[in-house]
């Protein structure tokens, strides 16, 4: 016993060896040529959500970034019953293939919301740091942590509280990032809960976003909730 101990030691040991604390520092650089395209995938036991989002650097002006957005394709899947089809018409109708617009600082803080291209205030459709996550400033090492407060894309929650933890950098370009978010009510009664553990894969060299998978649960009053989010880079 004490031999096989050892042994795992050991292969932990020179595993560890050689990587040592990395380090790397955090901010959005976004070519105004490129389109960068991402698939959002949310599946619980009664539906599934699908978005399908191109996105478009238009200006960047000292640290401020616009951005277009333009989804591409969104459906909403239940049972195939009325709901799904009038939702999914709407979704056709009001978002799919209408340009919206909105701002972001070098580090992704949302400092203009979605609206519409045309200049009609836009419904908010979809939560922009679920594909441009709040990053910290300076550098970062792994171990490091930060947290993050904001406004709630949700009917139940007004804002979600978040802790991001920088576990290690793959090759020099990808860093893999711990995330726990709790969404909160301003509603001190409110019987609600719901969270989002899971893990981001940010590229260093530009801040982008590769790929995130988070693992929802909570309670919606009435059950437990359960679910999974993914999102990726296409």
């Amino acid at each position: 016993m004490k031999k096989i101990t050892l042994l795992l030691l050991t292969i932990f040991l020179f595993s560890c060896k050689g990587k040592g604390i990395q380090e790397t520092e955090f901010t959005y650089t976004l070519s105004p040529n490129e389109t960068y395209s991402y698939a959002f995938v949310l599946k619980s036991k009664i539906l599934t959500i699908t978005q399908e989002v191109d996105f478009k650097l238009v200006k960047a002006t000292n640290d401020t970034l616009q951005l277009e957005a333009e989804i591409k394709d969104m459906k909403w899947k239940d049972d195939g019953g009325e709901l799904e089809q009038e939702t999914n018409q709407y979704y056709k109708d009001r978002f799919i293939n209408r340009p919206f617009v909105f701002s972001i600082d070098t580090q992704g803080k949302v400092l203009q919301n979605l609206e519409y291209k045309s200049g009609r205030q836009g419904e908010t459709v979809f939560d922009i740091n679920n594909f441009f996550m709040e990053l910290p400033a300076g550098i970062q090492k792994t171990g490091d942590s930060w947290t993050r407060l904001r406004p709630a894309v949700d009917l139940m929650f007004t804002k979600i509280d978040s802790k991001y933890t920088l576990l290690e950098i793959e090759n020099d370009s990808l860093a893999h990032i711990k995330v726990h978010s709790e969404l909160k009510s301003d509603d001190e009664n409110s019987s609600f809960t719901k969270n989002l553990k899971g893990r981001y894969i940010i590229n260093t060299k530009n801040g982008l976003l590769e790929a995130g998978e988070l693992e929802m649960g909570g309670f919606n009053g009435f059950s437990n909730i359960s679910g999974t989010i993914r999102i990726y880079k296409k």
